[in-house]
């Protein structure tokens, strides 16, 4: 049998149809395993987050409260430790919530409504506002009044809180994403295996 003959009763639509679902599957495939890949980053980096940032509210929580005594040193230099404490959790916490805003650039249409719009008010808020506070106590003028700084302070506080409950639902939403992609990509390897066994099937049909 000549090369020709042997290859004269293959069916070249369905080998070309074959090959090209091979050709999606390893697609779709890499694509999942991307998104395995990068929403565990997210769900570190968000995790991360909000751990630095629960400590820098309950840090904050203390110095305001009837514990300030026991924290830092007696005096304006003691409260400014204990800011200090606080702005270095928060700006921790801001550095791991700007990667996580990074991993998740290309994966934006995957959150529901209400968790877009926790991912965009912290886009606004950030969590930075315990440096503002401190910024106010610590470094206004003179010629600020007293009134107007604890107004300013309260307006920061409410920030502060606001984004704690945006950062924690964001945090479950994640948490709770990552089983889903990784059970997409197991689909997504087993439609890529039947689309490779399919196409093994054909030739070997043809061929004999």
């Amino acid at each position: 049998m000549t090369v020709y003959e042997m290859y004269a009763d293959i069916d070249g639509e369905a080998i070309d149809s074959a090959e090209d679902n091979i050709l999606n599957s390893e697609a779709a495939f890499d694509l999942a395993s991307n998104a395995v890949k990068d929403m565990t980053r997210a769900r570190q980096t968000i995790q991360h987050a909000h751990h630095y940032f629960q400590n820098a509210l309950r840090t904050y929580d203390a110095i305001r409260g009837p514990l300030s005594k026991t924290i830092g040193s007696f005096g304006e230099m003691g409260r400014r430790n204990d800011y200090r404490e606080c702005i270095s959790f928060s700006r921790r916490a801001q550095v791991c919530l700007d990667e996580y805003f990074r991993v998740m650039e290309g994966y934006l249409y995957t959150l529901p409504e209400d968790r877009r719009a926790d991912h965009d008010a912290l886009k606004v808020l950030g969590l930075m506002q315990i440096q503002k506070i401190s910024n106010l106590l610590f470094g206004g003028s003179l010629m600020t009044s007293a009134q107007r700084t604890t107004a300013s302070v309260k307006v920061m506080i409410s920030k502060q809180e606001k984004a704690f409950v945006h950062l924690t639902a964001l945090a479950v939403w994640v948490q709770d994403r990552v089983p889903i992609v990784e059970q997409e990509k197991r689909l997504a390897e087993t439609a890529r295996n039947t689309s490779r066994r399919e196409l093994a099937a054909l030739w070997m049909t043809s061929l004999s």
